[in-house]
């Protein structure tokens, strides 16, 4: 049967409008918090290994459009419960996700927090065999092997000998002012710090001992337009592009394999 040219002419129309609905990519919200060097606030403007991430999955798929939203290290769990945002990237579920509905997809992507200390202070490791008779700066809000996971400020007060700090950044200031002893601090943000301040390497011990080192986790919100699934397929074929490695030698990480090695640093030593 012949269409009346009018109608031929809907018909076609709405088929294309249809294929053009259908090739809408789906939006997937991603929060984050200032952690340097995975966020790193700079303004108005959000840099660091997620957006850059994120910016890497758009370009290598069509299916969904990833979006980062900014939350705070204190609101992200009510805020995730709240599906404010569909998943989180460079999360553990051991810090504080215990009790809160997640699917977890694993990153290809390690960090974790060595001590640090004046080097005029440390004569060798073994300074930071006992942690007891020592001031420590703690991050708030951080979860630490140290304080048995627990970021409640009273708890750890009543624990240990301690101030807390509202970041990494501020962590290693404290050590080089002489406002405490020892601070555990982020591997990836130590690197990072110390190529924007060359001169204070010097000042700073690392010890080879860690509070804790970690692999990466995605959690993913029961309701996430994105299962685990899908995450999991779509990471899988970005952790082996080139773009991922070279992101990771950027910002100083290695991937859990080890392969990439941080531009300017030596590689993460293994815990003792």
């Amino acid at each position: 049967m012949r269409l009346p040219p009018g109608l031929s002419y809907l018909l076609l129309s709405l088929l294309l409008l249809a294929g053009r609905v259908s090739a809408e990519p789906i939006k997937v919200i991603v929060g984050g918090y200032p952690f340097p060097p995975y966020v790193i606030s700079a303004g108005e403007a959000t840099k660091g290994l997620v957006p850059d991430l994120l910016a890497l999955l758009n370009r290598t798929q069509k299916d969904f459009q990833f979006e980062f939203v900014p939350t705070s290290i204190e609101n992200r769990y009510q805020a995730f419960e709240m599906h404010r945002f569909d998943l989180i990237l460079f999360e553990n579920p051991k810090w504080g996700w215990q009790h809160i509905a997640n699917q977890t997809v694993a990153l290809d992507v390690q960090d974790g927090e060595p001590y640090i200390a004046l080097s005029r202070k440390v004569k060798d490791d073994s300074y930071f065999d006992n942690l007891a008779d020592k001031r420590l700066v703690l991050v708030r809000g951080y979860h630490y092997s140290l304080t048995e996971f627990s970021s409640d400020e009273q708890f750890i007060k009543s624990r240990f000998l301690a101030s807390l700090v509202p970041s990494n950044e501020a962590a290693i200031k404290a050590i080089l002012r002489e406002r405490g002893d020892v601070a555990p601090v982020t591997w990836s943000y130590l690197q990072y710090y110390l190529a924007q301040h060359p001169e204070q390497q010097d000042k700073l011990t690392v010890s080879q001992r860690w509070d804790q080192r970690y692999q990466h986790y995605a959690l993913v919100h029961p309701e996430s337009p994105i299962k685990s699934a899908t995450l999991l397929r779509l990471l899988a074929k970005v952790q082996q592009d080139q773009a991922f490695h070279q992101l990771l030698s950027q910002y100083h990480l290695l991937s859990q394999s080890g392969n990439s090695v941080p531009v300017g640093t030596v590689a993460i030593p293994k815990q003792k």
